[in-house]
């Protein structure tokens, strides 16, 4: 996943906040809903929904290797070094809303933000 706080920037929050959405055409040009919740830029889309794991990493349905990893869209023998494995697919837990401070953390909720590992309120854009 691409960091949120890029997303937002190009889209024009002046300060930390979440643009928040329940589809695409609420997001700006070339970002995307990421599970009816916040824009993000530049995701692997199946089937209409950004994922990125170790069974979609460079394309949909393309599954890493045995023994391989998902690093930034990337099948790789391990995690980019700022990121953490999770089952095999690498997140960065300090702004990964859906492993916010842990692989096995629940989501963030649809005002929240992943911030330094916490599950943190953010205003909202727009």
């Amino acid at each position: 996943m691409r960091l949120l706080a890029l997303a937002l920037l190009l889209l024009g929050c002046e300060k930390p906040c979440a643009l928040l959405c329940s589809s695409d055409g609420d997001c700006g040009p070339g970002a995307y809903c990421l599970n009816q919740s916040a824009c993000l830029l530049d995701c692997l889309r199946c089937n209409g929904a950004c994922v990125e794991s170790v069974t979609n990493c460079s394309g949909c349905g393309v599954a890493c290797p045995t023994g391989q990893k998902c690093s930034r869209g990337r099948c790789a023998d391990a995690c980019a070094s700022d990121l953490t494995d999770c089952a095999g697919s690498c997140y960065d837990l300090k702004t990964d809303r859906y492993h916010c401070g842990r692989c096995d953390a629940p989501p963030c909720a649809h005002d929240e933000n992943c911030v330094q590992g916490v599950c943190t309120k953010v205003d909202v854009c727009g």
